[in-house]
This record gives structure tokens, sequence and C-alpha cells, in this order.
């Protein structure tokens, strides 16, 4: 081996390289290809479900995809982000233990703010609206967004998957190293899994899932060894039905052999007793036939009519629930209204709900539609004068 010049390496430039190889390799096992590939898929299928539990809240188109894995020191994660981000703590307390940290870009996370809050994600969306109240709507928004991350994740594992409530705040990252929180380290290795976001026109940018080696590990051992446990059920069950079936073509092949034997030895009869009896069993046959058509009675098929299963009178103990107290509400109406809208709502206002002026009102019996009529006024008081019975039918097609 020579250098540049012309000369042989030396013995210390030889361990240089030698030195340098083994760091490669090394850096290169902490995470096999295997495992990348796994908490890749996981972090799809989980993320999956999150950006549909967003899409409801956010009433907005939501794609959350291409997952990229890769293992680097906290330290450079913190260099990545030279302003305030918005820091998502998630601490897993069943199922799996550790906590993952999700840090948001600042504006992407003003605009979820600010359309959880009933805005457009438009006007007036800056880093300055991140006050108390955005953040505790930030992380109402990662609450449901990792519930449903955990449930996905239960479905993968088989088992119950639980976080504690997600707690989000505005800070540096760097400010992280300084936290009482027992986080990460600056030089500790950490697995980020950078995910694509997508929110209608909003939002187009990543944001990333830190997580710690052993979290990582123990995920992508789980997962790897139930894999393992589902292939060698479903070889076994493989097995077992291809046993059952063998065994049920030999029972159908003893019982074809059966038959052919009883027919076999009902043909050995005689061919004189044969003739002889042909005669009177076309005779019998014919008789037979003429009985059955003079006998066929034509009947039309009749069925049970549902509601009269559901008319059928009371059981006689009834009486004894009879005086019980139920709740009796009569409803004008109802509606739907974001946060926004309930925080203005002052003296004056006025809310529009979903029945038309004259439409019959609904009386409810312990939340359950039960009749609708229309508001009378008796003397001084408001009653309410049933004019439609709803059927036990109709309220079975209502559940």
């Amino acid at each position: 081996m020579m250098s540049n010049d012309g000369n042989f390496l030396s013995q210390e430039e030889i361990d240089a390289l030698m030195n340098s190889q083994e760091e490669e390799e090394d850096g290169e096992e902490i995470l096999t290809s295997e495992e990348i590939d796994v908490i890749g898929e996981i972090g799809n299928i989980s993320m999956g479900s999150s950006a549909t539990a967003l899409s409801t809240l956010l009433d907005k188109k939501v794609e959350i995809t291409a997952p990229e894995v890769k293992v680097i020191k906290f330290q450079e994660v913190i260099d990545e982000y030279d302003r305030p981000c918005v820091l998502v703590r998630v601490k897993y307390i069943k199922g799996l233990e550790g906590v993952n940290l999700l840090v948001i870009n600042t504006e992407d996370a003003a605009i979820i703010a600010d359309l959880m809050m009933g805005g457009d994600g438009i006007s007036g969306v800056d880093e300055d609206s991140l006050n108390d109240i955005y953040i505790s709507a930030v992380g109402e928004a990662m609450n449901q967004m990792m519930g449903s991350a955990s449930t996905a994740m239960s479905n993968i594992l088989d088992e119950i998957v639980n976080i504690s409530p997600p707690a989000a705040e505005y800070i540096e990252l760097n400010d992280v190293l300084k936290s009482d929180e027992d986080w990460f380290k600056a030089d500790e290795e950490v697995v980020v899994t950078s995910f694509n976001l997508k929110v209608g026109d909003l939002i187009d940018s990543t944001f990333k899932q830190i997580s710690s080696l052993a979290f990582v590990k123990e995920l992508a051992d789980s997962l790897l060894h139930e894999g393992e446990g589902l292939i060698d059920k479903t070889i076994d069950e493989e097995k077992l039905a291809e046993e059952a079936k063998e065994e049920v073509d030999m029972s159908a092949k003893r019982e074809l052999q059966n038959s052919l034997g009883e027919t076999s030895s009902a043909a050995e009869s005689s061919p004189t007793d044969q003739q002889r009896s042909a005669a009177s069993s076309r005779k019998q046959t014919k008789n037979r036939n003429v009985k059955k058509e003079e006998t066929v009675a034509v009947q039309t098929a009749q069925f049970p009519e549902f509601d009269e299963q559901i008319s059928q009178p009371l059981p006689n103990n009834m009486e004894l629930i009879k005086d019980v107290p139920l709740e009796v509400t009569v409803r004008l109406g109802k509606t739907s209204m974001k946060i926004r809208e309930i925080l203005e709502l002052g003296d004056g206002s006025i809310i529009e709900l979903d029945k038309l002026a004259g439409e019959p009102v609904d009386l409810l019996v312990n939340g359950k539609l039960v009749a609708k009529g229309e508001v009378v006024v008796i003397d001084e008081n408001f009653g309410f004068r049933v004019k439609d019975i709803i059927s036990p039918a109709e309220r079975l097609t209502q559940l």
C-alpha cells in the first residue's frame, strides 16, 4: 500500500484508516436496514391515521406522507432550528415505554391553531399570535393525532398502547438542554423521523418526530417478533387445513366405495325377478302420481309483519316501573358552532337553528325522540301538544 508521493504508508496512517472504517461500520449498525424499514412503515400507518383525525378537526384535506428515518446526534437537530418552534412531548405509558418529541415549525403551528379556533388559517396568523390559548389548541390537535396514532400502533402490535396527554410549548430547542425534564442529551444519538405535512393549500412543510434509540429498538423488535409469530401461526393453520382436507377426502372416498358396493349388490338380483316386478312397479308408480296430483294444494306464503312483533302488549310487570321519573325535553332545534363563535356570543346574539318556522318540534324522553308536536301557551306557561307519536319501528330506524 503506497501513498500519493510513492512512499509506503506508515503504521500510524494504516491504524488511522482501520479505525475510521470500524467507526463507519459501528455507525451503520446502530439501526439495521430492516429496523429502519419497520420504523418507516409504522410511521406511515400511524401518521396516516393521525392525518384523518387532523383533517376532521381542521375541516381541511390533510396528508402526512413519506417518512425519512435517520440516526443523528440531538445537537444536530437543535442546529437545524435557529429560532423558536413548537415542541410537543408525547409520553407512552402502556404497551411501550418512552418519550417522543414532535417538532413543528412556528408558522405551521400558528395556522393549525387558527383553524382550530375557527379562523381561515390566513389572516392574523403570525408568531405573535401563539399565545397560551393557541398553544393549547395545538396541543389538543396533537392529542387527537397521537391518540389515533397510538390506536393504529395497538392494532399493529396487537396490544394496548396508551399515551399521556401531549404537552405543547413554544420554545427554542437549545433550551431543552437546560430543562429539568429528562429528555435528550446534546451528544445522544436519537432517531429522527421526518414527515411531509400538507394541510389544504395552507401548509406544505415537514415536521420531525424524535425518539430514543431504546424506544425505537423496542418498537422494531416487537413488530419483528410479532411478524415471526404470525408466520409460524399461518404455517400451522395451513398444515392443519391440509390435514383436515385429506381427512375429508378419505372420508368421501370411503362413502363412495360403500355406496358403490350397495349398488353392485342390488344389481346382482336375478333378471327374472326384475322382469316380474317391472309391470307392477309401473302400475304402482302411475297410481301414486295420480294420487299426488289429486292431493297437491298450493298455499300462498305468509310472513309476519315486523311492526306486529314490535306492537305486542307490554308485559304485566311493567307496573313495577311506572312510577320511575323520566326527563322530558322539548327541542326546538339544534345547530353546530365553532369555538370562536361560542366565545363571541353576547347579549342580543342570535343563533339560527336547523328547524323552519312552523315545523313540528321534538319531544325527547331521556334524550330519545318519542313524539313530534307544537308549542302552545297554557295560561302563562308554555306547553306541548302531541301531534305524532314516533312508532317503535321508526325509533329503530333512527338508532
